[in-house]
């Protein structure tokens, strides 16, 4: 599934306001990449022209308005240099929140991506619409366990008719027994890339030492 773009994955420069100085613990943070040619990008970054000179800017946000309650926003950008750009720039957006009571956390979280559009033909609108939700439980100091929902549909004048949406539903649990946490994540995938009857389950099993 298409997934909200992060600019973690690319070389850039980061500010972060200092902790406590706003309300409501908000922090706010700017990154920005400077891009180059296709031959200087980041590597998986280089594109056709004239997506071949990038620059990304990120902006983030995060605050607790209450206890046990976090909510934040990101919107990520990607522009394009040296060449004439007359289709549709790469863009994100997402806005989450959690909340805590007890054992319990609950979560959820929305976004829309527009991928990179480089010709004049594709002018036309194109985007992702993502929905996601979760609820954790620590049972004991030991046992956590979780439930996932996520979805995602294309949308758009751009969007074929055959696009059939993707549902991921995922369970998990952890348990952590001295230095040694052991993972279990099931996952039913429905409509993997947005294709009809690409259904998948999956099992993962994995182990943790601290030393």
């Amino acid at each position: 599934m298409v997934d909200a773009y992060d600019i973690g994955g690319l070389s850039n420069v980061r500010y972060t306001t200092p902790s406590g100085l706003l309300p409501n613990d908000i922090s706010l943070a700017g990154s920005y990449y400077v891009g180059g040619t296709a031959a200087t990008v980041d590597p998986g970054d280089a594109g056709t022209s004239p997506e071949n000179i990038k620059d990304a800017f990120e902006l983030a946000m995060t605050m607790v308005p209450a206890e046990g309650a976090v909510f934040g926003a990101q919107y990520y950008h990607q522009e394009e240099e040296g060449n004439a750009h007359d289709g549709q720039k790469k863009q994100s957006g997402t806005v989450y929140a959690t909340y805590t009571f007890g054992p319990a956390t609950i979560g959820g979280a929305t976004s829309r991506v527009a991928p990179g559009q480089a010709t004049a033909s594709a002018v036309e609108l194109d985007w992702y619409e993502n929905v996601a939700y979760s609820v954790g439980f620590a049972v004991n100091d030991s046992l956590s366990i979780s439930y996932e929902m996520e979805t995602s549909a294309q949308e758009g004048t751009r969007a074929a008719a055959s696009t059939y949406d993707v549902e991921v539903q995922s369970i998990q649990a952890a348990y952590t027994m001295g230095g040694m946490t052991i993972g279990l994540a099931m996952e039913d995938i429905e409509g993997a890339g947005y294709v009809q009857n690409a259904d998948y389950k999956e099992t993962t099993l994995s182990m943790a030492m601290d030393f």
